[in-house]
């Protein structure tokens, strides 16, 4: 099992101000993956299942490694509940594909388990007053819930 030292979320954007181009945050990738094998020090990147579709050959040549730890941050990161910050929740079905879909896509590419699933924005408490939404996540076959990604009133960092 790794033990990771640091986690980060990758995700996907189509900015308009940016000319519609369709950015990953592969680039910022290579270069945190260049220092974790240059100190051997695992981590963990929770990556959105759209941009793993996006460049998957990229992403399997840059994080296929022993030493990191490949979660879902959802399937686009649409809200899995409502979010004071980032808006409203996605629809039922749309949660289960957030859900589901993420991993699929993860265990396909890499071809491992996809243990851990970390939520789009994440809340103060976590997932603690959604035990329905604990219980998808369970079904769907993940081992951890990363989702308590803010502090109090929704401050930065997370203590």
């Amino acid at each position: 099992m790794t033990h990771y030292i640091a986690a980060y979320d990758t995700e996907m954007w189509n900015v308009a101000r940016y000319g519609g181009r369709v950015s990953t945050c592969l680039e910022a990738a290579r270069r945190i993956v260049e220092v974790h094998r240059r100190y051997q020090m695992p981590a963990t990147f929770f990556i959105v299942g759209k941009a793993l579709e996006s460049d998957p050959a990229g992403y399997r040549e840059l994080l296929d490694d022993p030493l990191f730890e490949i979660a879902s941050h959802t399937y686009s990161h649409k809200m899995l509940r409502d979010h004071p910050v980032c808006g409203p929740a996605a629809s039922p079905a749309e949660i289960r594909e957030e859900i589901y879909r993420s991993k699929e896509v993860i265990e396909q590419l890499f071809g491992r388990a996809c243990r851990g699933m970390r939520t789009g924005c994440g809340f103060t408490e976590g997932l603690r007053d959604s035990p329905e939404l604990v219980e998808t996540v369970a079904d769907a076959g993940y081992e951890y819930i990363s989702s308590k990604l803010w502090g109090p009133e929704y401050s930065l960092p997370c203590p």
